[in-house]
């Protein structure tokens, strides 16, 4: 699996998941966490290039999107055993990385058996 580094992430992905990270330990008593991912504030950034990203990033020329960012990071997270306690508002979400073979639903289905 390809990594991302941790500067390339957009300032979106960094905020979301830093949201999701309290929610990876089962504490008492915490709160609901419901996490939006189509948001940007970028002029013209359609839900489409946000979510899926465009060109070829893995060649250097285009950017990943929030859903490949987000697939990368649930399934390193699923990896070490932990899962993700939250609710997702996602646009595209059975398209992470421009391919209906890498669906985010189905990786968030199967953090449910950990």
């Amino acid at each position: 699996m390809e990594s991302f580094p941790r500067d390339d992430c957009c300032s979106h992905s960094r905020q979301i998941l830093a949201h999701l990270e309290p929610t990876l330990r089962n504490a008492p008593g915490h709160p609901f966490s419901l996490s939006y991912t189509s948001a940007s504030g970028f002029p013209l950034s359609f839900p489409t290039i946000i979510a899926k990203g465009f060109g070829f990033p893995s060649w250097g020329l285009g950017i990943y999107g929030i859903n490949t960012r987000l697939l990368h990071w649930l399934l390193c997270r699923m990896a070490d055993g932990q899962k993700v306690r939250s609710c997702f508002a996602i646009d595209f979400y059975r398209q992470a990385d421009g391919s209906e073979e890498n669906d985010i639903a189905h990786v968030l289905v199967s953090m449910n058996s950990l």
